[in-house]
């Protein structure tokens, strides 16, 4: 039997994550554009005085689309110098080809950011299945999803310079599925980034229940992962699945606003787990054998 330990070497990671807790009924109302961004200027200074290496805000954290939009630009880029560290964060990609839910990590070395496309899209979330061919579900749901976004072409590694670190964002569910984490894992990231808003579930057990399954890619590729949420749960995650640290408020909840900060051991060479070379083969064996038994068992009564 071989005990799984520390993998080593490793670099530490300050992380200085901003949780900002933004109601979801406020946050595409333009009314609340301005509580947003004080919100997100008041916690990233707070975040900064820290010292990180990286500073993380959740998904879709601005209130328009950061290429599109100039006051949104704006905002970004003065938390961007040679003096600061970078800062990865959540935006929406909106134009006359293709709309996408994005992650972007921008620092004060290089004017051209980092950008990943969100390649699986939440269904009745982020688009309609059917929207026109079938229309009821467009209907049901109404102006809560008023069009649909794209999806992009995968996986992709964002490059940390100091220190010198792979990075594999994820978006929303996306640290649920396993081929997401394992294709970003063999294209040489070392830790995975989830931008998530659980903001949709209010203050339920949905955050939690996300977090449970979270767990799984880091166990299943030994990579760890820190998770930046907009009201919970924001957390870190070490390589073989232990949540090590999370964030709580000042009442002792997971929900409101704040700074988590967190140091995270990031290995230089990361191992290539069974998982990574076979994927979901076993899984699907399983499935397989349980049909196969099923359907055995049904002939045998027959």
């Amino acid at each position: 039997i071989r005990q799984l330990g520390p993998v080593e070497p490793v670099t530490p990671l300050r992380v200085a994550v901003v949780q900002p807790s933004i109601p979801q009924n406020e946050k595409w109302n333009p009314a609340f554009e301005q509580r947003i961004y004080d919100t997100l200027a008041r916690q990233t200074s707070v975040a900064v005085s820290l010292k990180p290496d990286l500073v993380l805000w959740p998904e879709a954290a601005t209130p328009r689309g950061f290429f599109e939009d100039r006051v949104a630009n704006d905002f970004v880029r003065q938390w961007t110098s040679p003096d600061l560290p970078p800062l990865l964060f959540g935006t929406l990609i909106l134009t006359h080809e293709a709309d996408y839910n994005a992650a972007v990590m921008v620092d004060g070395t290089s004017y051209d950011p980092q950008i990943y496309r969100k390649s699986h899209l939440v269904m009745f979330g982020e688009y309609i299945p059917f929207r026109y061919s079938f229309p009821l579900f467009a209907i049901i749901v109404g102006d809560m999803v008023p069009a649909d976004f794209d999806a992009g072409d995968g996986p992709v590694v964002f490059q940390l310079t100091k220190p010198e670190v792979k990075i594999a964002p994820l978006i929303c569910f996306e640290d649920t599925l396993g081929h997401l984490a394992r294709d970003a894992a063999n294209q040489g990231a070392q830790v995975f980034v989830t931008l998530t808003n659980t903001g949709w579930f209010k203050r339920s057990a949905a955050g939690q229940q996300h977090l449970a399954h979270a767990v799984f890619r880091c166990a299943e590729t030994r990579r760890p992962m820190i998770r930046s949420s907009n009201n919970g749960v924001t957390a870190s995650i070490d390589h073989l699945g232990h949540v090590r640290q999370s964030f709580t408020d000042a009442e002792g909840t997971i929900f409101g606003e704040g700074v988590f900060f967190t140091v995270m051991d990031i290995p230089l060479n990361p191992p290539i787990t069974f998982y990574m070379r076979v994927g979901d083969v076993f899984s699907l064996l399983c499935l397989g054998a349980t049909l196969g038994a099923a359907t055995f068992s049904l002939f045998r009564q027959r």
